[in-house]
């Protein structure tokens, strides 16, 4: 079984590679048994039932997650390879070839007809000789096939007469015939087969020599290698601006290689607006303004690329290895949507791979990152819910070691009655853990409610807004820049407007930071007085 985010984007950002392997094992089969041996490609591993952890509890079975270690060899050609399984390469290779020979069929049409023409004569030519051929050897062996029927009856009969003395002669007569008639139709089939071959061979000579003849008399000058190169080029790039727009116009998603095709259009762009002048312009003019618009090309690829090095003017995701990704295309998304809250799928498992960390998230049945609670209380039980974003719900740290986990063992020392839940969700506010609290949390029916708060709660709130989000007759949510798409694909255009413009990475200027701060503190302070007056309500 194949485990992987919700995130349907994890398997590109991963190389197709699985992200944890899990067997479900039938509990009367597990107590029996001390040792799995598991074979991954060439790879054998041997797995203690001690080292497997639960993540799904059935009737009768278990599913169980197996170590780490148990993966294939990486390499640069496995994952090169591992590429063309996903649909999305597979649709890409599919567009350039279309693209690459209806090009090519545009600018060589006449090449094409000669050709084809010259192919289907040859093919014509060589059905009419199999044609006559097999006729011939029909008819030859039709005709050994009668005399043979009518000699050997006529001997069958002969020596039907004298069977008792003669039946020895009578068999090899026959088979001799036999065999001569059988001579006879191989003779011709091995002719048949020989003959076309021979003429086969001459004509796939003849027509590779003619090809051969026609790409020697073709004047390959500059114009048309340059022709050639334009084909290719653009059967490469069409397919790969298709790809990229896509990703950034709808999903506000850009990558480094968007920003390499945002400078080859600039750079196309530039150099038509050009040809417009160079009839004005002397040769020699018309090369050092080439060679300039080149060098401009080299120096601002090589400037983003530099800038892209250190982390200062990366997104969060960015850092994380992912692409850039518009917080406000996903506050429009989550609006679509209509979300309440955000959830993982009860009863399983992700892993949660960053740069400075790599821990498994396992999730309840309530889809959150906490161990299985009853809806019922035990007597004397005092239980203490925990609301929050990714801090509560410890983003970087092992299960056992959330903060809501470190209270429980800590509380438990004095009181063993004493239980916290954990309800934290990364990308979580306190709009957010409102709406879990009222639909799920609260049936827990809790004697004491942790909220936690964070900075980034208020940056949330200048995304999403407050209570309104809900409102399903209040647009679509709020709106960042115009110019956000330059700001997503251009590193350059992100230091202007750091340093010149003094945005903030929300995009933002302070001045309205300062006003969009002070509505989210008003809206967070209603939403924690709502906290209390559902508590009060159901308590």
């Amino acid at each position: 079984v194949l485990h992987s985010d919700n995130n349907p984007k994890s398997w590109s950002y991963y190389y197709a590679y699985y992200r944890s392997i899990s067997v479900s094992i039938p509990d009367s089969v597990l107590n029996k048994i001390k040792l799995i041996d598991i074979q991954v490609g060439e790879n054998k591993f041997s797995v203690c039932t001690k080292q497997l952890r639960p993540i799904k509890s059935g009737a009768k079975s278990k599913e169980y997650i197996l170590p780490d270690y148990i993966q294939s060899r990486k390499s640069i050609f496995k994952m090169l390879i591992s590429s063309f399984h996903w649909r999305l390469v597979q649709n890409l290779v599919f567009l350039f070839f279309i693209f690459f020979i209806l090009i090519f069929c545009i600018l060589f049409f006449r090449k094409i007809m000669i050709f084809g023409k010259f192919l289907i004569a040859g093919a014509y030519n060589i059905a009419k000789i199999n044609a006559n051929m097999i006729l011939k050897t029909c008819r030859t062996t039709a005709g050994n096939v009668n005399g043979f029927v009518k000699v050997f009856i006529h001997k069958i009969i002969e020596r039907c007469k004298n069977i008792v003395g003669k039946t020895k002669q009578s068999f090899r007569a026959g088979i001799l015939w036999f065999n001569k008639s059988g001579s006879t139709f191989s003779a011709c089939l091995y002719r048949f087969i020989r003959i076309n071959g021979m003429r086969g061979k001459v004509f796939i000579s003849n027509a590779w020599k003619k090809t051969l003849l026609s790409i020697k008399r073709y004047h390959w000058t500059k114009k048309r290698l340059y022709r050639v190169i334009i084909i290719i080029l653009t059967s490469v790039l069409i397919p790969m601006y298709l790809f990229y727009g896509t990703l950034l116009f709808m999903w506000g998603s850009a990558t480094y290689m968007s920003s390499l095709l945002f400078i080859l259009l600039c750079g196309a762009i530039l150099y038509l607006i050009l040809l417009l002048f160079f009839r004005f312009m002397k040769p020699s003019v018309i090369k050092k303004i080439k060679i300039a618009h080149i060098i401009f090309l080299i120096v601002w690829a090589g400037s983003e690329s530099l800038l892209r090095i250190p982390d200062k003017y990366k997104s969060y995701n960015e850092k994380s290895g992912l692409p850039y990704t518009s917080y406000y295309k996903e506050a429009e998304r989550e609006k679509k949507r209509n979300m309440k809250y955000i959830i993982d799928k009860p009863n399983s498992a992700t892993l949660l791979k960053k740069k400075e960390f790599e821990y498994y998230h396992y999730y309840n049945n309530e889809g959150l990152r906490d161990k299985n609670h009853s809806l019922v209380k035990q007597t004397g039980e005092y239980r203490i819910i925990c609301l929050g974003n990714s801090y509560t719900e410890g983003q970087g740290a092992p299960q056992d070691s959330t903060w809501p986990q470190l209270l429980e063992n800590k509380l438990k020392v004095f009181n063993n009655k004493i239980s916290v839940m954990n309800a934290g969700k990364m990308g979580h506010d306190p709009f957010y853990e409102y709406m879990l609290y009222k639909d799920k949390m609260i049936r827990y029916k809790p004697d004491l409610l942790i909220l936690a708060l964070e900075s980034t709660d208020f940056m949330f709130h200048c995304l999403r807004g407050g209570f309104e989000r809900f409102d399903p007759n209040n647009g679509i949510g709020r709106k960042g820049p115009d110019w956000e798409i330059l700001y997503s694909i251009s590193y350059i255009f992100r230091w202007f407007i750091h340093n010149v413009c003094h945005y903030n990475f929300m995009i933002v200027l302070p001045t309205e930071l300062g006003k969009k701060i002070i509505q989210a503190q008003s809206d967070i302070y209603n939403c924690i007085y709502k906290f209390k007056h559902l508590s009060d309500e159901n308590h």
